[in-house]
C-alpha cells in the first residue's frame, strides 16, 4: 500500500497531460514527493503525527499543482508556449466564453459537474495517499524501500541527465514544481520593469514611424482592404496533405483573377502568437510594435502617448477607416483600434441566421454586408478612399460546424436568413479531439479563400489593394507540433505597380503560392514596410491631396 500511495503521489505531481510526454515516465519519483516522504519519516521518527489541518493544506497544494500541470500541458499542447499565471489567468473569462459558444449548454453543464466531481475524488485520494504513506513511515520495511529506491535513482540519474524531455525530469526524478512557482514570482517582481520597457519601445516606435515618410501618397487614393483570416497558418503549405488540398485553391485564384487583370504576390510573416490570442497579432500588425503577451498588450492599451496605428496613417492620408470584427460582441475601448472612424461589430451587422460554433456568422455574409454598406453605397468618385480591416471568423477553431458558400450574393441581403435553410458542414470533432481536425481546419480555410476569390473577381472593379493574411497558426494538434509561427500573406491588385513594390522591397514572390525560399519577416514589420513602400517625401504626418 505504501508503494501504491507513493506512485499515486508521483503521478499527481509529475503528469503533464494533456501535454506531450513519454509513456509512463510520470511514475518516476517526484522530487517534491521525495521531500514530502522524507519529512513524514522525520515526523514519525519523533513519534509525531501530521495534524489534519496540515494534511489538508498539503492536499490543497497537491491539487493546485495538479491543476497547474494540467493547464501547463494544455497551453503547451495547443499554443506552443509556456504557461504564465500572471498573463494567462486573466484570460480565463475568454476561455469560459469560448466554451459557451462552442459547446452545447447541456454538455457544458455535464462536463463542469464531472470536473467538479473529479477534483473532489482526486482530493479524497490524495488525502488517502498521504495518510497511507505517513503511517508507513513508522515501519522499518517501507522506510528501507523508500531509502533504497531514492538512493538507486540518485546513483543512476547521471546516466539520464542529458536524455530527451529534460524539461520533465532531472535524471530519474520528476522535476519539482518549486522552480516553476519561483519563476512565476520572479516574473511578478519584474513586471514593473517590463512595463517600463514596453512603454519605452512603444514611444520609440511611434517616433520612428512619425519620422519616416508616411503619407501613403503612392497609393493614389486606391481603396485598401486588409483581410485577416483567422488561424490561416503556414501549416497549409508545410504539411503535404494540407498542401495538396490547397494547391487547386491557389490555382483557381491565379487563373480566375489573372484573367480579370489582377496581379498578385505572396510571402510569409512570423506571428507573435500560436493557436490563439489573435488580438496580439492584430496589435503588432496595426502598430508595428511587437506584442508578445497579455502584459505587453495591456501596456499598449494604456500607453500615453498611445501608439500610432495603421488606421491613424490612413485617416491622416484622407481615407475613411473602417474596422470589421464580427467576432466581437461588446464595444471595445479605443486602445489599438484607434484611428478607425467606423467600427462594425457583431451587433452592427444585422445578422439573422445561425451561429457556427464560435463564429457568430459566416464570413461571406460579413464581406457582402460591408461591401454594400461601405463600398458600393456611394459611387467611388463621390466618396473618400476606403481603408477597411476585416477580421474574419469562419476559420476559428474547433471547426466542427461550418457554413456553406452561397452562390447568389443577393440571397445574403435578408440578414443572412438563408443560412437557416442551408445545412452546415459538420465534423465530428471537439476540443478533446483536435488531433483529428486537420481536414475540417483546411476546409474552413478553403471556404474563406473561395469567398475572397469570388468577391474580388465579381465585385472589385477598380485598382484597390487587397491584402490577405493569417493571424496565427492553428492549434499545435493541427500543425502536428510544427514549431513555425509563420502565416501566409498575399497582396492582390489590378495596379501592377502596387504588387511590384512588395516584390522588390520585401521579397514577395509572384502568385498565390507561398515560397519557403525567402525568410519570413516579423508581422510587426508590415506597417513600417507598407509606409515605406507607398509614401514619398520627408517624414512627419502628411496628408495626401484628395
Amino acid at each position: 500500500m505504501f508503494l501504491v500511495g507513493w506512485a499515486f503521489l508521483d503521478c499527481l505531481f509529475n503528469l503533464r497531460f494533456p501535454g506531450s510526454e513519454p509513456a509512463e515516465w510520470y511514475f518516476l519519483p517526484s522530487i517534491d514527493v521525495v521531500v514530502l516522504l522524507a519529512a513524514f519519516w522525520l515526523v514519525r521518527a519523533r513519534g509525531w503525527v501530521v495534524p489534519d489541518l496540515l494534511r489538508f493544506a498539503i492536499v490543497l497544494f497537491a491539487l493546485a499543482t495538479r491543476i497547474f500541470r494540467f493547464a501547463e500541458g494544455g497551453v503547451e499542447r495547443h499554443f506552443h508556449r509556456a504557461l504564465s499565471l500572471y498573463l494567462d489567468v486573466p484570460l480565463v473569462p475568454n476561455l469560459v466564453g469560448l466554451m459557451r459558444s462552442t459547446v452545447s449548454a447541456p454538455r457544458l453543464l455535464v462536463w463542469s459537474a464531472l470536473i467538479g466531481i473529479a477534483i473532489v475524488v482526486l482530493g479524497v485520494l490524495t488525502w488517502w495517499a498521504l495518510a497511507i504513506t505517513e503511517r508507513a513511515m513508522a515501519d522499518r520495511g517501507p522506510r528501507r524501500v523508500f531509502a533504497a529506491g531514492t538512493i538507486v535513482c540518485m546513483l543512476l540519474s547521471s546516466l539520464w541527465l542529458n536524455r530527451r524531455h529534460t524539461e520533465l525530469h532531472l535524471g530519474l526524478f520528476g522535476r519539482s514544481i518549486v522552480p516553476r512557482i519561483a519563476g512565476e514570482v520572479s516574473f511578478l517582481q519584474r513586471a514593473p520593469a517590463y512595463r517600463r520597457e514596453r512603454n519605452e519601445e512603444i514611444a520609440r516606435q511611434r517616433g520612428r514611424l512619425r519620422a519616416m515618410p508616411n503619407g501613403l501618397d503612392r497609393l493614389h487614393h486606391a481603396d485598401v482592404l486588409l483581410i485577416v483570416v483567422e488561424s490561416y497558418g503556414a501549416t497549409v503549405i508545410d504539411q503535404a496533405d494540407y498542401a495538396r488540398r490547397m494547391a487547386p485553391v491557389y490555382g483557381a485564384f491565379e487563373s480566375e483573377l489573372g484573367q480579370r487583370g489582377f496581379a498578385m504576390a505572396s510571402s510569409l510573416l512570423t506571428s507573435v502568437t500560436y493557436g490563439g490570442r489573435s488580438w496580439l497579432a492584430h496589435a503588432g500588425l496595426r502598430t508595428g510594435v511587437r506584442t508578445e503577451d497579455g502584459l505587453a498588450y495591456a501596456v499598449m492599451l494604456d500607453a500615453q502617448p498611445a501608439p500610432q496605428t495603421m488606421a491613424d496613417f490612413f485617416r491622416t492620408a484622407g481615407y475613411r477607416t473602417v474596422l470589421v470584427q464580427p467576432g466581437t460582441t461588446a464595444r471595445k475601448p479605443e486602445g489599438v483600434v484607434a484611428g478607425f472612424e467606423e467600427k462594425i461589430y457583431a451587433m452592427d451587422l444585422d445578422y439573422q441566421g445561425p451561429a457556427f460554433r464560435w463564429a457568430t456568422m459566416p464570413d461571406q455574409y460579413v464581406i457582402d454586408f460591408v461591401h454594400r454598406r461601405e463600398v458600393a453605397r456611394v459611387p467611388e468618385v463621390l466618396r473618400p478612399p476606403l481603408f477597411v480591416e476585416y477580421d474574419l471568423v469562419s476559420s476559428h477553431s474547433p471547426w466542427s460546424l461550418q457554413p456553406r458558400l452561397v452562390d447568389d450574393w443577393n440571397e445574403l441581403r435578408d440578414g443572412g436568413r438563408v443560412f437557416n435553410q442551408i445545412p452546415p458542414v459538420r465534423y465530428e470533432i471537439g476540443w478533446t479531439s483536435l488531433g483529428k481536425a486537420g481536414e475540417a481546419y483546411v476546409t474552413s480555410v478553403i471556404y474563406d479563400l473561395d469567398v475572397l476569390r469570388r468577391y474580388i473577381a465579381e465585385r472589385v472593379d477598380d485598382d484597390a489593394l487587397i491584402i490577405v493574411l493569417g493571424d496565427h497558426q492553428p492549434s499545435a494538434d493541427v500543425t502536428r507540433d510544427s514549431p513555425s509561427y509563420d502565416v501566409p500573406i498575399h497582396v492582390i491588385s489590378r495596379d501592377r505597380s502596387f504588387i511590384q513594390r512588395f516584390e522588390e522591397a520585401a521579397g514577395y514572390v509572384p502568385g498565390m503560392r507561398v515560397s519557403r525560399a525567402q525568410p519570413a519577416r516579423a508581422m510587426e514589420t508590415f506597417l513600417p514596410d507598407l509606409l515605406a513602400m507607398f509614401s514619398s517625401g520627408a517624414g512627419g504626418e502628411q496628408r495626401a491631396p484628395r
